[in-house]
């Protein structure tokens, strides 16, 4: 029976069929891959953005509710001092002026308004009300009330949007002689621009705003929006209720955004951190870009190599169909032209496989340590430094952490550049480094913040540490010539907390007592537990 010509037209032969499997799998797996690693990415990036806002709101909740009740308590005081000065008005006005300038810009204003209404003295006295006889239902019902009062923001009697803080004034004998009233000008600088200014708006698009208890603006990095009602918002819903939490959302003007949020229970408010999705979801693209740009070339010549393979593999199927045609048309075949190839093919093919693999893991291996690792300093980064404390407490062995800050780092980068900043950065590093012990870790938290973590250590302990980091980094010649110091916070387990977040906020604050108190020193963080 011999082969007709025509029967093999339009047929795919076998070295395509094979080298087309191979290229489709390749390509395939490595579509999957990207995918894969996308929405994990992407989980990940909403979690942990959502996490870090909302611990943004609580700590911005925890600072206003402190600042609400030093506002109180300055106003007690002035009310106190009044009521000894409420015959005199040129007596009366000393102890507002000293209010006003001695207590920390806690208020834009300060007045004594007496029971019918009359501004008895005001400080600065430019705002020119002083002896008019003013009203507004917000004054009135805290004269009604006869107690401490806290207002929502209207439109005072100067024109500007307003909220009041004030504590009645009560003569000897318990008369009612008044109000002491404090006022902040929500569209001027304000103690809440000083205290708050640097959380509201940052290159992300992350920003924070306050609403009051009624679901107004009434802090925002877009001064026009204050006074604007947003209830409509979903987050602004949740904290008018009194909760705290995280979420995404659409807000007001249509935009999403991943928002933490937290309830101050002094007075009401709520505070809101949030990110656009929009550029959380530009920086997830920009490292599946970077993924692809690690993944392409060994993907390229693993392709290369898979089509080789397929055409090897091939070979011998092709060889002895030409030999068959020979026999069908009658030619000898010797022996000689049938050696034997399945063998030695299958162990090119494993072999192949085996460094395929070996490429692949290569490169996973590499993209998780840089994952883990902070390019500028060479230290593992945040993310490691997470999955170490969670180790180690779900251990439960004894261990502190050391929260360190260079001081004044930014009028280094001001004077000597970000170069000579990030030589600033790489030295810490080193410094640190060769004061630890072999068992210590030294981790890059962010910015100029490092934390270590002292195996087997507390707070007495890790005290004498931390100091011999200080001043080797004290005394050790600098990039910039001269000495740069450090303030460093100190938090153990468990006596700081039982949490990892416990643990980092307690040596955090000690940090920055550190730096409150004159910098260049260490603190020991507050017992919790």
């Amino acid at each position: 029976m011999f082969m007709r010509k025509g029967r093999t037209t339009g047929r795919i032969s076998l070295t395509i069929l094979f080298g087309g499997l191979v290229v489709f799998a390749v390509v395939m797996t490595t579509v999957v891959q990207l995918v894969v690693g996308y929405r994990a990415e992407q989980r990940l990036l909403y979690e942990t953005t959502l996490e870090l806002n909302q611990s943004t709101a609580n700590k911005m909740a925890t600072t206003m509710d402190a600042l609400l009740r030093s506002m109180r308590s300055t106003l007690k005081y002035g009310a106190r001092q009044a009521a000894h000065h409420w015959d005199d008005d040129d007596e009366l006005r000393e102890p507002l002026d000293m209010l006003l300038h001695g207590g920390g810009g806690m208020f834009n204003s300060i007045l004594a308004v007496s029971e019918e209404g009359i501004v008895r003295s005001i400080s600065p006295p430019s705002v020119g009300i002083g002896g008019k006889r003013i009203y507004s239902e917000t004054l009135a019902e805290a004269h009604l009330l006869r107690a401490p009062y806290f207002s929502q923001p209207y439109v005072g009697a100067t024109g500007r949007l307003i909220v009041v803080m004030s504590e009645p004034i009560f003569a000897d004998d318990g008369a009612y002689l008044g109000l002491l009233a404090g006022t902040l000008y929500l569209h001027q600088a304000n103690v809440f621009n000083d205290v708050f200014g640097s959380d509201l708006l940052d290159v992300s698009g992350t920003y924070a705003y306050i609403v009051d208890s009624g679901g107004k603006l009434v802090f925002h990095p877009s001064p026009a929006r204050l006074g604007e009602d947003v209830r409509a918002n979903p987050v602004v819903r949740d904290l008018m209720e009194g909760r705290n939490g995280r979420k995404r959302v659409v807000n007001t003007l249509g935009i999403e955004y991943l928002a933490g949020y937290a309830h101050v229970e002094e007075n009401g408010w709520g505070i809101v951190a949030q990110t656009p999705l929009q550029s959380v979801e530009k920086e997830l693209r920009h490292h599946t870009w970077n993924r692809l740009m690690y993944i392409a070339p060994a993907c390229l010549l693993m392709l290369l190599v898979a089509v080789y393979l397929a055409r090897r593999l091939a070979a011998p199927i092709v060889f002895l169909s030409e030999v068959a045609g020979r026999l069908s048309r009658g030619e000898r075949v010797p022996e000689a032209m049938l050696p034997g190839h399945w063998n030695r093919e299958a162990d090119l093919l494993s072999d192949s496989m085996r460094m395929a693999i070996r490429a692949m893991q290569q490169q996973n291996d590499q993209l998780t340590s840089e994952a883990m690792t902070d390019p500028l300093t060479g230290l593992p980064n945040r993310r490691a430094m997470n999955d170490a404390l969670e180790r180690k407490l779900l251990a439960e062995e004894p261990f502190a952490l050391l929260v360190m800050d260079i001081d004044r780092f930014k009028t280094i980068n001001d004077t000597y550049g970000h170069a000579v900043g990030d030589d600033v950065l790489r030295f810490l590093a080193k410094t640190v480094q060769s004061t630890l012990r072999p068992t210590d870790f030294c981790f890059r938290f962010g910015g100029e913040e490092f934390v270590v973590l002292l195996e087997r250590s507390d707070a007495a302990t890790a005290f004498p540490a931390a100091e011999r980091i200080r001043r080797t980094f004290e005394s050790t010649d600098s990039p910039i010539g001269r000495p740069i110091t450090l303030s460093i916070g100190i938090a153990d387990y468990p006596r700081s907390g039982m949490s990892a977040e416990a643990l980092f906020e307690s040596a955090d604050e000690a940090m920055y007592r550190a730096k409150n108190e004159g910098r260049n020193r260490t603190v020991v963080g507050k017992r919790r537990t």
